[in-house]
């Protein structure tokens, strides 16, 4: 047998239901966030959101995110 082990499947994209467990607020002002947080990094309306630029507007590490979320 190998000693290959899988990596933890982890998600690149921030849905609201995501913010608003991470946060504590309701989802339309989960909603609201990510949409600041768009026009804070220049994208569409409609683009996604992705960690990294979710915790860099936040202002915490990845691996703190990833802790809570787990």
């Amino acid at each position: 047998m190998s000693s290959f082990q899988k990596k933890p499947y982890r998600r690149t994209v921030v849905y609201s239901k995501d913010v608003a467990t991470y946060t504590g607020k309701s989802l339309r002002v989960s909603q609201r966030i990510l949409a600041d947080i768009r026009v804070a990094f220049g994208k569409h309306k409609c683009a996604l959101v992705t960690v990294r630029e979710f915790c860099l507007y936040w202002n915490i590490s990845e691996e703190d995110w990833w802790d809570r979320m787990s």
